[in-house]
């Protein structure tokens, strides 16, 4: 999984790579991650928690060809913390960040007054900081990477945008116990971060 990973993310820097040598557009945008939450999945069981408002930043090019345009981005998704739990729960995740690399694909309908909607996916691999509250010395939690995805729609007025997209960052959590002063894996479990991202952009072209 890790190595098909890795593949992914090279095929999008070549095609990043290859859009640097042609007629492009760059969009630089900021916004905020709402209605977020983070649901884990082990041996069936799913739960989750609602996560606060965070902000994002993001740097995207792309190479337009009639109605598609096709292209690559990366994102920082500033720290953000889960709200608190009711009493009688409790989680040891802590404030976590994500940087998603993606590629990036969409279909514009054409100018209705000016405004150009479209239709936009993205997909790729986010790297994941997660901190864990545990105080147990015989307990340590470390998260692993995985697949990043969203899709949502976009509007264009001249040079500026504004996007709504439902995006979802995945990780895996690793539980691990010292035995006999080694490490031990115990279990892991998977980890999915969704949020609703609403984000304005300006962008501009390089010819």
């Amino acid at each position: 999984m890790e190595k098909d990973m890795k593949h992914i993310v090279g095929i999008i820097l070549m095609v990043g790579l290859c859009l640097g040598l042609s007629a492009i557009s760059f969009r630089l945008g900021v916004g905020e991650d709402t209605a977020g939450e983070t649901i884990s999945s082990i041996d069936g069981l799913m739960t989750g928690f609602k996560n606060e408002i965070a902000h994002t930043a993001s740097f995207q090019m792309e190479h337009n060809h009639k109605n598609i345009s096709y292209g690559l981005g990366v994102d920082y998704q500033f720290p953000r913390e889960n709200r608190k739990l009711p009493d009688g729960w409790s989680s040891n995740i802590g404030k976590h960040e994500h940087i998603p690399v993606y590629g990036i694909l969409s279909y514009d309908f054409g100018s209705t007054n000016k405004i150009r909607p479209s239709l936009v996916a993205q997909f790729g691999y986010d790297f994941a900081h997660y901190k864990f509250t545990n105080n147990d010395e015989d307990d340590r939690y470390k998260s692993t990477d995985g697949l990043f995805y969203g899709y949502g729609i976009s509007f264009a007025f001249d040079n500026f945008s504004l996007a709504l997209l439902h995006r979802t960052n995945n990780s895996t959590i690793i539980w691990e116990q010292l035995e006999s002063g080694e490490w031990v894996k115990n279990s892991d479990f998977n980890l999915a971060t969704r949020q609703i991202n609403l984000s304005l952009g300006y962008r501009f072209k390089v010819h």
